[in-house]
């Protein structure tokens, strides 16, 4: 019986690397002929980059995923997957039958964790007997990505939003942001957009769902915009943001180039610093451990009073993270946990802010993107799931 069970495991896992390569092979051509049909109807340098950034990203895309399809025909050892603890499956069956959980059993973390672990079985062990389903809910989730997000395609964990519009119905949006510019300036983008968008559609409530520096941007949109904020949105959750800061700042090599700033009065200095911006110094203020811990800690009481808010770290080896990921950590060598930019008790609301703190999981800082295989569906899940039991996503 177990060789039989191990045999169905390795068909059904490489026919579902099959399934996603093909999935990625349709939705890079049909992305690739929109970008060659945008520059031949105007061309421009602007087009070309467009173009070209298509071709990269949906190349990376499909390489990805083929190379994943063609592992899983020589990869005859299971994959690792979680094991749910007794308390786990205690915590599932409260969850799914909707019963209180006492606080002094477990908190927001077990009880999320607990949630994600049975999400990933659910998507990746075929035997896996599925306890639960997904409500439909009606909130829009908001997807604001975070630093140098325009070199992708997608917005963070857009692939895993995808998934909840194929599955569920549930409506996204990823309103536009700079990943380089400072925090005032992507604030001032989100109103814009997020007032425009509740103009046309006044009863949609909205779930803002950011990573990376995007939870930061939300932060100074919410207190900038309190009004709007409890009458529009439900509530803010972030994933890997900098929430007290990234401590990058204060390595020797950027200090090194900060150093500039000590000829702000000359000419040169100020031409191109008023032009480009060519030392991201708003960019790097925004993200200061020192300048944001110390601006929670001033302003949290300034929030609005939203249905909830949620933070999850993420933690990874330097062997367990993207390639990029790798050489960040060689750079930023930081003995504290991190995901390669993040670390992970920055990434989380501080204990004096009413939150729902889900904890450090596994994963590096570019799990976010499409190309990656990490399961971005299993993590929104849970935060679905989560929310729902609590009563606070409709």
């Amino acid at each position: 019986m177990e060789l039989r069970t191990y045999i169905e495991s390795y068909i059904q896992k490489s026919f579902k690397k099959r399934g996603l390569f093909k999935k990625a092979a349709k939705v890079s051509l049909n992305e690739i002929l929109a970008r060659v049909e945008d520059f031949s109807s105007n061309p421009s340098p602007q087009s070309l980059i467009i173009l070209l950034r298509g071709l990269t990203t949906s190349g990376v895309y499909i390489s990805r995923t083929f190379l994943k399809y063609l592992v899983s025909h020589v990869q005859f050892n299971n994959e690792q997957k979680p094991e749910l603890s007794t308390l786990d499956k205690q915590l599932l069956k409260s969850v799914y039958s909707m019963e209180d959980i006492d606080p002094h059993v477990a908190g927001s973390k077990e009880i999320f964790g607990a949630i994600f672990k049975d999400q990933i079985l659910k998507h990746e062990d075929p035997n896996y007997l599925i306890t639960n389903d997904i409500k439909r809910f009606d909130s829009t989730v908001v997807l604001i990505s975070g630093v140098l997000n325009e070199i992708f395609s997608n917005a963070a964990f857009e692939r895993g939003a995808q998934h909840l519009s194929e599955k569920l119905g549930v409506h996204y949006i990823c309103p536009k942001v700079h990943g380089t510019k400072s925090v005032k300036h992507n604030a001032d983008l989100l109103k814009d957009q997020l007032l425009d968008y509740s103009n046309d559609n006044p009863d949609e409530k909205l779930w803002l769902l950011a990573f990376s520096k995007g939870g930061l941007d939300c932060l100074h949109f919410l207190i900038e915009n309190q009004e709007f904020s409890e009458k529009h949105i439900c509530g803010l959750s972030t994933i890997a943001s900098p929430i007290l800061g990234a401590d990058h700042l204060n390595h020797k090599i950027l200090k090194l180039v900060n150093s500039l700033h000590d000829y702000s009065d000359n000419q040169v200095y100020k031409f191109f610093e008023k032009q480009y911006d060519f030392l991201f110094n708003e960019f790097q203020k925004s993200l200061s451990q020192e300048r944001q811990k110390t601006w929670f800690s001033c302003n949290h009481e300034r929030l609005p009073n939203l249905d909830f808010y949620s933070s999850l770290a993420m933690e990874s080896n330097w062997n367990e993270s993207h390639f990029w990921m790798m050489l960040t950590k060689a750079f930023f060598q930081n003995q504290k946990l991190n995901d390669g930019i993040v670390i992970a008790e920055n990434a989380l609301f501080p204990s004096y802010f009413e939150s729902h703190n889900f904890g450090i999981v596994k994963g590096h800082h570019l799990v976010g993107t499409r190309s990656s295989t990490y399961n971005q569906e299993a993590l929104l899940e849970a935060h679905i799931i989560y929310l729902q039991y609590k009563k606070l996503l409709s």
